[in-house]
């Protein structure tokens, strides 16, 4: 099944998501900061991209080429 990938520029913005992540790991694509585990028994990955539409585009980029989502959720 395709993951589901939220995005935030910050930390504090995903901060409770990643706490509710089951089975969670933290991992580096590039120099992002990724978190992926499970929420609701849905492959989920959550994404910090910094600040700014550069950082926003080059992060999302990067997910869309090595996870390829069902659905990607930019928030914060």
């Amino acid at each position: 099944m395709k993951p589901i990938i939220v995005t935030a520029a910050t930390h504090l913005e995903l901060s409770l998501l990643i706490n509710t992540l089951e089975a969670g790991d933290r991992l580096f694509i590039g120099h992002r900061e990724i978190f992926e585990g499970t929420i609701g028994g849905r492959r989920t990955i959550l994404a910090i991209t910094g600040i700014g539409k550069v950082n926003a585009a080059s992060t999302v980029t990067a997910l869309l080429e090595h996870f390829a989502p069902e659905l990607l959720i930019n928030i914060g």
